[in-house]
């Protein structure tokens, strides 16, 4: 139905008594929405921008770590360590990278959003702290994603370039 003439006929009403007023709860509710709508894709995208700058900074350091010790890398393949085994040490120290940022991520965020609660709570009575479960499952994931994905562009670029032959070339 249309609610459009019961709220003209309403608003007539409520201006023809002195004192009176009208209160449409669909439209409150219908801006109350929106309001929820927006401070989610505001506060989404904030994390998804802290997400992806935290991401390249450490895929940036786990590259530039690697590359850098293509020195070693050569030195254990002159020793006998094979390109698989290579591949699976450098991923290994990708993985862990991830844990260890998952855990230490975990470990402060639980503790800051501890925090904040607790000052809050002095306002909003009977709301309890819940762990968000969720949320710590996606982030380790994707904390352990991100250390493994770090990984692989040196990987590829070492897999073509022969480690013995560049120690030569600097010694």
């Amino acid at each position: 139905a249309d609610a459009e003439p019961i709220r003209l006929y309403l608003e007539s009403l409520v201006r023809s008594i002195p004192n009176a007023s009208y209160v449409d709860v669909a439209a409150t509710q219908k801006a109350n929405r929106q309001f929820t709508v927006q401070m989610n894709v505001f506060v989404y995208g904030f994390l998804a921008v802290i997400g992806l700058i935290g991401s390249l900074n450490i895929i940036n350091t786990v590259q530039t770590n690697l590359l850098l010790r293509r020195r070693e890398f050569g030195l254990l393949q002159a020793v006998g360590m094979t390109g698989g085994q290579l591949r699976r040490m450098a991923s290994l120290e990708g993985v862990w990278i991830g844990l260890l940022g998952g855990f230490w991520g975990l470990l402060l965020g639980t503790a800051l959003s501890y925090f904040l609660y607790v000052q809050l709570d002095g306002g909003i009575q009977g709301i309890t702290f819940q762990f968000p479960w969720a949320g710590a499952a996606v982030a380790c994931v994707f904390a352990f994603g991100v250390g493994l994905f770090a990984v692989q562009g040196p990987l590829r670029r070492m897999a073509k370039a022969n480690l013995v032959d560049e120690l030569r070339e600097e010694a």
